[in-house]
């Protein structure tokens, strides 16, 4: 029976919706396994590619060929199943949707991995199926950098221009598995738990390694694993800060400290010993500085003979029964480094010296005996302990 044009009209207008009531099927699917993690939404959102397929197949040829008016489309089909040549079609459209079962998932979830096997589509299928019925569970407890997001990037359709379309999806790897993922904002929240927390709690179903929570929070949980994020980044934040504070005021109590036990040995040549180091102690302040103990007829026993701040030694006089101290002799201004070494080497005083001004790279192994006094620690006629290094500074000499 030949159809009219309006029912030609009519049976177009009902593939049409029928395409487009699957494609919106396709979207609700995948957001609402974004929103719930729910297994059986995710087992449709991985079907709906053949399920759209077979729907099609048979809208086109149950509705265009012996559906005569969407009134009697029921009657007309009824009839039509008697037909042969229909009956291979549903055969047909019965392919489309098992011959992909027997193949690996492509696309968008082309890099499903179960202990380390690609499992066939059918095969995960029954998986998700067998977790969605019996809801068993693992808990895996593992370092947060053991646990990976991978990307994995597909073809999709084409442009006006017929060229096909980069899209890319995120994994979750972990163990031996890398399960497809919906949530977007854990990427933020494993990189805060790798820097900081170091260990992850994953709870996930049996077969299909479909991740149900991480450290408690469940996969759909999207504000709460922003917010976790946000909260490790900022305690982390607020832990360092207190350590930095600590240890500056740490560093200002050793300064002020430092600086009090400086205080109380300058200048402190004849003065009693004692007496300082029990103040000091009285002030909760440890005394740091190398005592050593000298015998010389210049201080009184127990006094302080020198303080050596360079060399943070206390020289303090045991008894008077010897001269542990020599005397600084005279250096004449202008004097050259050789005359003012031949002078203290007759002192038998022990000496260091710096050579002041700018020196370049070529100038430091040159010949400095010419080089002329500028400063030197304890001035002519000042007693020293025996074994004190005496420390001068000579003025770089031009080149004649």
């Amino acid at each position: 029976m030949k159809k009219t044009d309006k029912q030609e009209i009519k049976a177009a207008i009902v593939v049409v919706l029928t395409f487009a009531a699957i494609a919106f099927l396709k979207v609700f699917l995948m957001l609402h396994s974004e929103k719930t993690n729910s297994l059986l939404c995710i087992l449709l959102d991985m079907n709906t590619g053949t399920v759209f397929s077979i729907v099609a197949f048979w809208t086109v040829i149950l509705f265009w060929s012996v559906t005569h008016s969407p009134k009697t489309m029921f009657s007309d089909i009824r009839k039509a199943l008697h037909d042969g040549t229909v009956r291979i079609l549903l055969l047909g459209g019965a392919a489309l949707l098992l011959i992909p079962q027997l193949f690996w998932n492509t696309a968008r979830f082309g890099a499903i991995e179960i202990n380390g096997k690609k499992p066939l589509k059918a095969q995960y299928n029954w998986y998700l199926l067998c977790d969605a019925c019996s809801g068993k569970t693992e808990t895996l407890t593992l370092d947060a950098d053991a646990f990976r997001l991978e990307p994995h990037s597909w073809k999709s359709g084409g442009d006006r221009f017929g060229r096909s379309r980069s899209r890319t999806a995120a994994y979750a790897c972990y163990k031996e598995n890398s399960v497809y993922l919906y949530q977007s904002a854990l990427s933020s929240y494993i990189a805060a738990c790798q820097k900081y927390q170091k260990q992850l709690e994953i709870v996930y179903y049996k077969n299909s390694g479909i991740i149900q929570t991480i450290n408690g929070i469940l996969l759909y949980d999207e504000r709460t694993f922003l917010d976790s994020a946000d909260t490790m980044i900022l305690e982390e934040k607020r832990k360092q800060e207190e350590q930095e504070a600590a240890e500056k005021a740490i560093e200002e109590e050793e300064e002020a400290k430092s600086l009090a036990l400086f205080s109380a040995f300058f200048e402190s040549e004849g003065k009693n010993y004692e007496e300082i180091v029990k103040q000091l102690e009285k002030d909760g302040i440890e005394n740091t500085y190398k005592t050593v103990y000298i015998s010389t007829h210049y201080y009184e026993t127990g006094e302080i003979a020198m303080f050596d701040n360079p060399h943070k030694t206390v020289y303090v006089v045991r008894d008077q029964e010897t001269e542990d101290m020599l005397i600084v002799p005279p250096i004449p201004g202008g004097s050259t480094l050789t005359e003012i070494t031949q002078i203290l080497d007759d002192a038998g005083i022990p000496w260091e010296y710096h050579c002041m001004g700018s020196i370049s790279e070529k100038d430091k192994n040159r010949d400095h005996s010419k080089d002329t006094l500028n400063t030197y620690s304890r001035s002519p006629g000042t007693p020293v302990p025996k074994g004190y290094v005496f420390w001068f500074s000579v003025r770089h000499a031009g080149e004649e």
